[in-house]
């Protein structure tokens, strides 16, 4: 009986050992969004990244990279939703900041924006259409 006992207290060591040992398992991917047809950088919404409460601004970072792949920054973008009007900036880079900073002034902010509310929520804000 007692070489039952210590089989079963061995086996369940041996289980929780390989429990605690394997790590857990993380994903963070990268969704492609757009190229900039006038620059070739294309760009893409880090999902890990997405962070929004309703009613609040919508913060996304993107992973911009060159045509041939050897060119790769983060962007930081703030997205917020008011008067029937997606407004849009990177903060990173001022100069990607859509004119008026209205994101249907630029095909590049109106499609991460697109990319990273329909990742979050399966579906695309009345105001970025």
């Amino acid at each position: 009986m007692k070489k039952w006992f210590l089989s079963v207290f061995m086996m369940l060591a041996v289980l929780v050992g390989v429990q605690v040992s394997q790590p857990g398992v993380a994903s963070a991917e990268d969704y492609y969004s757009c190229t900039d047809t006038s620059t070739g950088y294309s760009y893409y919404v880090m999902t890990e990244t997405i962070s929004h409460l309703k009613g609040s601004d919508f913060y996304v970072s993107t992973r911009e990279v060159s045509a041939d792949g050897t060119y790769s920054r983060v962007l930081k973008w703030d997205f917020g939703f008011d008067e029937g009007v997606c407004w849009s900036e990177c903060m990173t880079d001022p100069a990607l900041t859509p004119p008026e900073r209205k994101a249907v002034n630029s095909p590049v902010a109106l499609s991460i924006i697109r990319t990273a509310y329909y990742y979050k929520y399966g579906t695309y804000h009345p105001y970025t259409l």
